[in-house]
């Protein structure tokens, strides 16, 4: 073991917190809402593999959705997207009493980049490594008081999935979500197949707009023609971009195929005004003038609405463009009822959340829509997950060997939803 010479400094470790008081709390308090969720998991049960006791503390959401322009929570019924999921309350109740903290927190601050450098991939290594790191720092304290954070903007996917025994931290944010809105997991898995089929097609950041002017720009910044202009939309497509019409074709064939089984299907997206204001932020990047900044914000009142008209005259389809808080919230409610989400390329958060809420019983089977390269959303899912993914490449699909794996699927649930009554 690589920390083998060092075994008397893990014993003094596990002694000093055996003897004192010893707690912990976790600080994620950057990035988006299902990105903050993972790092709560992975951090807690760092906390808990230390054996120290978890004491809560606020998570601060920076929901993505507080757009200028945007209506948000204007009943107030929730206060941000962790009070929705029933999320503060949940930690509360699995805290230590925090009156019984009387001393500043150490500040254990956590790099992805320095654990992929040395080799630490694995937990039990890390958990030696927090070991060794702490014991200098707080072996002279009363009470043993640790914050663990993230270190720099990483978001800790990068050794996610080959930290063996972070998945099995304890917590149980289902359950919480459950509770929170008087729901039981029986409400929520029943075997009808009408109206529990969604799709996503996010646009927002990763968008390619159409200017006033007919030019085109792509505001993903994961692409290297990101905030260029062009006169040619194929050259401003990015690697991998998903047309709102291939969506709305492969949407159409799955439909006609199951007839009136997966109809009403809800369609979420966020449409396209960060893209906008992503493009007016970098207006002097992209060399616009004003008069055409002027253009573009008006073209963004109605460019929702012409993007997504191919859906208007089919009525199995019930649209939700925008991000508004209330739209994700329905969002979030739809996925923990669906059989099947239909999302693409560009979509991280469905992956991320679903990873957190889902197992393999109660996982829904989850189509993802690729163009030219296979997405790396596994990244984001859990082992026992990984079978629920269908990727479809969007030029060469068969919708006939896609609804015989749908009806494989929800099969399969049915008979273990039956076994477990």
């Amino acid at each position: 073991m690589l920390f083998s010479l060092q075994k008397d400094t893990l014993r003094k470790f596990d002694k000093l917190v055996a003897e004192r008081e010893s707690y912990f709390t976790v600080d994620v308090d950057t990035g988006g809402f299902t990105d903050q969720l993972i790092k709560f998991m992975v951090f807690y049960s760092f906390g808990t593999s230390l054996n120290c006791k978890y004491y809560y503390t606020p998570i601060q959401s920076e929901r993505s959705s507080a757009l200028e322009g945007n209506t948000k929570n204007t009943d107030k019924e929730y206060s941000d997207i962790f009070d929705f999921l029933g999320l503060q309350d949940y930690l509360k109740e699995i805290s230590v009493d925090t009156a019984k903290l009387d001393s500043k927190p150490y500040t254990l601050k956590l790099d992805e980049f320095f654990f992929l450098e040395r080799g630490l991939e694995s937990k039990e290594l890390i958990i030696a490594y927090l070991k060794l790191k702490l014991y200098p720092s707080i072996k002279n304290q009363k009470k043993v008081n640790i914050r663990i954070m993230l270190e720099g903007y990483s978001s800790f996917f990068g050794i996610y999935n080959k930290l063996d025994g972070c998945e099995d931290s304890g917590l149980d944010f289902r359950s919480a979500f459950l509770k929170k809105h008087s729901q039981t997991e029986q409400q929520i898995s029943g075997q009808d197949f009408s109206n529990r089929a969604i799709a996503h097609i996010r646009q927002g950041d990763t968008a390619m707009i159409k200017t006033p002017w007919n030019t085109y720009v792509n505001v993903w910044g994961d692409s290297k023609i990101s905030m260029k202009e062009f006169d040619d939309p194929r050259k401003a497509r990015a690697t991998g971009h998903i047309k709102i019409e291939e969506y709305y074709e492969f949407l159409k064939l799955l439909c006609d195929h199951f007839e009136n089984e997966l109809t009403p299907l809800t369609v979420f997206s966020d449409g396209y005004k960060r893209a906008f204001n992503n493009c007016i932020f970098n207006q002097n990047k992209l060399g616009f003038t004003e008069s055409q900044v002027e253009k573009l914000a008006e073209l963004s009142e109605i460019y929702d609405r012409q993007a997504f008209r191919i859906f208007d005259n089919d009525s199995r389809f019930h649209l939700r463009i925008g991000e508004e808080d209330e739209k994700l919230y329905q969002m979030i409610q739809m996925l923990l009822h669906a059989n099947i989400v239909v999302m693409g390329t560009q979509q991280r958060m469905v992956p991320k959340f679903l990873s957190v809420y889902c197992n393999a019983r109660n996982m829904p089977l989850v189509i993802v829509l690729y163009n030219k390269v296979i997405p790396n959303h596994l990244g984001f899912a859990r082992r026992e997950l990984i079978n629920s993914y269908l990727f479809v490449d969007i030029n060469n699909y068969s919708i006939q060997d896609i609804a015989d794996r749908i009806k494989k699927l929800l099969k399969k649930k049915a008979e273990e939803s039956e076994s477990a009554l």
